[in-house]
């Protein structure tokens, strides 16, 4: 296929909704030639439609250039997939979420969605808490519902935080659990316990650390907190230190 019937007309199209070609060329190379057809045929209908809902061209852009391929899907497809965002996930096009939702629907199928939309509603999530933390973090849903769960029970049952929070610092539902929210909550607890500290940081603040510099500001200083540490992560003190002090190098 030559360039005059592929690729030379996708460009025309992204230059016409004003994408600048630096972005052009990261968009095309995600594709082969013969998928060209989809941009050309496909992606104009497309941002019609969501124009229509009122939706600025600045943030389809936006959206097009980081995650192009849901966009290009068959105008009849991409009209049924706007349609579950709003009657299925319950997003109102006129949401700063609305975007998110299409590219939800199109990674995953509708029972996955549903099922995952229930799973938090019976930790007490509400609708619009659950559409938040999807818009911070839509990753979740490639995390598996009983993982989710795991956490959820840690999370908000025994350390008593709410969604509000959870939405707020997405980091706590994304990282290991038994590798790294049980072992550094377990670590601060004692340090407070034990009064081993002035002043106690946050659980998330913890976490936003390195594993060498977790270990070597709150764990190698204080021998109270090695051996529920080192039961934890499996690792010796020694293993610890010796990851610490390479770090440094």
């Amino acid at each position: 296929m030559g360039l005059e019937f592929s690729i030379v007309p996708a460009v025309r199209i992204f230059r016409g909704i004003m994408i600048c070609d630096g972005d052009i060329i990261a968009i095309l190379k995600k594709f082969r030639v013969w998928s060209f057809g989809g941009i050309v045929h496909h992606l104009l209908p497309n941002v019609d439609l969501l124009s229509s809902y009122g939706i600025s061209i600045d943030l389809i852009r936006k959206h097009l250039v980081k995650k192009p391929l849901p966009f290009l899907r068959k105008p009849e497809t991409f009209k049924n997939m706007v349609i579950r965002v709003e009657k299925r996930l319950g997003i109102s096009h006129d949401s700063p979420l609305f975007l998110y939702g299409i590219h939800l629907v199109s990674s995953f199928t509708e029972e996955n969605i549903e099922s995952k939309f229930r799973m938090f509603k019976r930790f007490g999530w509400t609708q619009s808490d659950v559409e938040n933390y999807i818009m911070k973090n839509t990753s979740c849903f490639t995390i598996s519902e009983a993982s989710i769960k795991k956490k959820m029970e840690f999370l908000m049952n025994e350390l008593g935080l709410d969604p509000a929070y959870l939405i707020a610092h997405t980091l706590l539902l994304t990282c290991s659990l038994e590798k790294r929210v049980v072992p550094r909550h377990k670590v601060l607890s004692i340090l407070k316990e034990k009064g081993l500290m002035k002043k106690i940081p946050t659980l998330i603040t913890v976490l936003r650390l390195s594993e060498p510099n977790f270990v070597t500001r709150f764990v190698l200083p204080f021998e109270e907190v090695h051996e529920v540490y080192v039961k934890h992560t499996g690792c010796s003190i020694k293993t610890l230190a010796k990851q610490s002090a390479d770090s440094l190098l």
